[in-house]
């Protein structure tokens, strides 16, 4: 009787680490049968009905901005094997879209550019397995600034001294379309630069937003400057106008400071790039800003 008892013990631990087990073990994904598109904002959430948390963020019209797409199972867990091609589509029919490209361990990323105003989806097409439906982003705003109005402040200033303004962004009605923010420095990731300093013309920006690139024009070679108040992984990669990826010109470790790094005008295989203007996106753990470089010959 008491050996009886001691095997049903054994037993009944045996089956409580292995439920243990099997439920701390990731989902294996089902066979591939659809495409998640992914927006800023949004992030992966297998086995829930929409596989996705969040919501996606608003864009400024003519900026790029990162689109995520994953080969799943029909509960949205991630089919690491697929490495087909993916082409880019959009309801905006005057976006900037990428060339295809395949995805790598199940995942992509591609550079999109809504270039209208109002709401629209991305979607992504299978080239490889036609299939597979399209998937289909959720619904995104795309915001076109007309101006930037900035409330009165005193002319005099005493050098390093914080003072307030309000900076209000409006549409072509006249309506605002961004919060305003107070204070020196925006928040990171809040707003994308156009040139080589539009968030810092008094050259007393901070983090990201002071990035700089001179000269403006490319001549023969372009410096690009931005300070980290975080140490972290850098990216720098460099687009074309349609979104493709033309050189990585930094993905590593950087310490707090001020970072500088040179461009030539050359593309991932050392060949000097075609006339044209070139987006400089930089991530880091502060967020991520673009700015614009033009490449003239």
């Amino acid at each position: 009787m008491r050996q009886a008892l001691r095997v049903a013990r054994t037993g009944a631990w045996l089956a409580l680490i292995l439920a243990a087990q099997l439920n701390a073990a990731p989902a294996i994904a089902g066979p591939f049968s659809r495409l998640q598109v992914l927006l800023p904002g949004e992030t992966a959430a297998p086995g829930t009905s929409s596989g996705k948390a969040g919501s996606p963020s608003a864009q400024t019209a003519g900026i790029p901005f990162n689109v995520t797409v994953n080969a799943c199972d029909a509960s949205w867990n991630l089919d690491n094997t697929i490495t087909h091609t993916i082409r880019i589509l959009s309801s905006d029919a005057s976006a900037s879209l990428p060339a295809a490209a395949q995805l790598s361990s199940g995942t992509g990323q591609f550079l999109v550019i809504l270039n209208a105003g109002g709401t629209f989806t991305i979607q992504a097409h299978d080239q490889s397995d036609v299939t597979i439906p399209d998937g289909t982003s959720s619904p995104v705003r795309s915001i076109v600034l007309q101006s930037l109005e900035f409330s009165t402040t005193p002319r005099a200033q005493t050098a390093g001294t914080p003072f307030s303004t309000t900076i209000t962004a409006r549409d072509p009605n006249g309506d605002t379309v961004v919060a305003t923010f107070h204070g020196t420095e925006p928040k990171p990731g809040e707003g994308h630069g156009d040139g080589d300093d539009d968030h810092d013309k008094d050259g007393k920006g901070h983090g990201l937003q002071s990035a700089k690139v001179r000269p403006n024009p490319l001549n023969p070679q372009t410096e690009l400057s931005f300070t980290l108040s975080r140490e972290g992984r850098v990216r720098v990669k460099i687009y074309d106008m349609q979104g493709r990826l033309v050189k990585t010109l930094l993905d590593d470790f950087r310490p707090v400071g001020t970072q500088t790094l040179t461009w030539d005008g050359s593309n991932a295989s050392s060949q000097h790039v075609a006339s044209g203007v070139y987006f400089l996106r930089i991530e880091s753990p502060e967020g991520a800003v673009i700015r614009r470089v033009a490449v003239v010959k």
